[in-house]
Formats: structure tokens, C-alpha cells, sequence
């Protein structure tokens, strides 16, 4: 365990910075009533709920107690887009849970390709709240001769890293993509429209080699997500403010270095992610 907790001291610097940070942008919040939970209770969200912890279930049949820390993870990070909704001016942003994953839903557009990276950055932002709470978490347990306390709060760490690290990535519908794409717009609109494309036929592109060399075939179901993502992420940028440059580096910035902390923080999982995905595309086209 000495050597978990001496893993754990760069997030907890790292961590400590952006949590302060983060603090600091959602300060505005801190008194009023958009700290709400704000999961949406209709027929429909709790039957999607149902249905994401039955399929998270047979996902990780092998090893069931990822369930509940994979579900903490999505709800978090569902939960910084709803709270940037609301920073935003959103009047009843909401979230639910949903097959593979969560969604957070405003039926107000953006206002300028600021807010929509803000928005879109704030899911893995806020999480890494999560990741700094865990780190300590683990590192008192460590500290009290818990270790299996101390294992289970690290084990939350590098699931919230790998899924927002992964998340990340530009590749559509993935908020790395909005992000990538708001900042984009800042410098060129057809260039962010020909970059879109780009990230929709590259993930489209993976996930058809994925499914030929693996036979799963509900990876087909993201195929259409990214089609329809495509087809509606336009809607919106032709009337709507771009960033000025400075905009766009700080979003840059903030892109980069939540990116770092997460794949820091969850690069084991991550690895193992990514890798069980190429390997049999590798073998495919070896």
C-alpha cells in the first residue's frame, strides 16, 4: 500500500488545484438552489435508469462491485453539465441515466460556442472533484489500516479517470468532440464543420472495424448515435457567437489539463479500454 499512496500524491496536487479551481467557477452557485440534484423522475428517465444499471450489470457480470462505482462516476459527471446549465442561466436543465452511459438535457441552445465548451467541459471538470475526494479517501484509509477501504476508494480514481479521460477524446458524440468543435469555431466555421465530419467518420470507422473483428454487435447502435450526432450538432453554429481567441486558448487549456488529470488518474483502465478495443482490430487488419 505505500506504493498506492505515493501513486496517489501527484493527483492529490494536481487534484487540489483543480478542485480549487473548480470551486472557484461554480462559486456563484454555492447559496442558491442550482446545486439541486435535478435527475429527471418520469416514467421514462426511471425505466432508462433501470435499464443502464441492468446492462452496467451484465457488462461487468465478472466483477459486480464496478457497478455502483461506475454509476457514481456518470452521475457526477452528469451532474457538472446540469450545474453549468444553470451557471449558464438554463432555467430547468436535468440529467438521466441511460443505457452505456447518462445525458444531460437543456431545452435552451447555447448562447455562444463559450458556454457550449463550458457546458461540455464541465462533466469531466466537476469530476475531478470526485477524483481528488477519492485520492484522499484512499490515502486516510491507507493511513488507518484499511486496506480494503483504501482499494475500493482508489479503484474509484482510476474508473472516474479512465471514463473521463476516455470521454475526452474528439471523437463524436464524445464531449472531447463539442469541446474541440466550439473551440474550432473560434478560428474557422467551415474548418470546424469539415473537423466535425472528421471526428464523426473516424469513431464510425473504429467502431466498424470493432465490430467486425469482436461480433458485437450492439456496437452498431453507437454508429447510429454518431450519425444522428452528425446530422444535429449543426443546427445551431450558424447564428451562434463564436469564441474570441483568448476564449479559445483558456478553453484549450482547460480541455488539455483536465484531459492530463483523468488520464493520469485512470490511465490503467484507460489502457486496458483502449487496448481491448485494438487488439482484435489489429489482428483484423494484421
Amino acid at each position: 500500500m505505500d506504493a498506492l499512496m505515493i501513486s496517489l500524491l501527484p493527483i492529490w496536487v494536481v487534484g487540489a488545484l483543480a478542485t480549487a479551481l473548480m470551486l472557484w467557477t461554480v462559486r456563484p452557485a454555492l447559496n442558491s438552489r442550482r446545486w439541486s440534484m435535478a435527475y429527471e423522475l418520469s416514467a421514462e428517465s426511471l425505466l432508462m435508469g433501470v435499464l443502464a444499471i441492468g446492462f452496467f450489470a451484465l457488462f461487468f457480470q465478472n466483477n459486480l462491485e464496478l457497478v455502483p462505482v461506475v454509476i457514481l462516476a456518470i452521475v457526477v459527471h452528469e451532474y457538472g453539465h446540469v450545474l453549468a446549465f444553470r451557471l449558464a442561466g438554463h432555467k430547468n436543465p436535468k440529467f438521466r441515466l441511460i443505457p452505456f452511459g447518462g445525458v444531460a438535457i437543456s431545452n435552451e441552445p447555447p448562447r455562444n460556442m463559450g458556454e457550449s465548451a463550458f457546458v461540455s467541459l464541465m462533466g469531466p471538470g466537476f469530476s475531478v472533484l470526485l477524483v481528488a475526494v477519492a485520492a484522499v479517501a484512499s490515502t486516510i484509509f491507507i493511513m488507518l489500516g484499511l486496506d480494503t477501504a483504501a482499494a475500493y476508494a482508489y479503484r474509484v480514481v482510476i474508473v472516474t479517470g479512465a471514463l473521463n479521460a476516455f470521454n475526452l477524446l474528439p471523437l463524436l458524440p464524445l464531449d472531447g468532440s463539442k469541446v474541440v468543435r466550439s473551440i474550432a469555431m473560434s478560428y474557422s466555421r467551415p474548418f470546424a464543420a469539415g473537423l466535425t465530419t472528421g471526428m464523426g467518420i473516424a469513431a464510425m470507422a473504429l467502431l466498424a472495424l470493432a465490430v467486425i473483428a469482436t461480433r458485437q454487435w450492439f456496437l452498431l447502435i453507437f454508429i447510429v448515435i454518431i450519425l444522428g450526432a452528425m446530422k444535429n450538432i449543426g443546427h445551431y453554429d450558424g447564428s451562434t457567437p463564436k469564441m474570441k481567441p483568448r476564449g479559445a486558448w483558456v478553453a484549450s487549456f482547460a480541455y488539455l489539463a483536465t484531459f492530463l488529470v483523468h488520464l493520469y488518474a485512470g490511465w490503467h483502465w484507460f489502457a486496458a479500454i483502449i487496448l481491448s478495443f485494438l487488439s482484435p482490430v489489429l489482428r483484423l487488419l494484421g
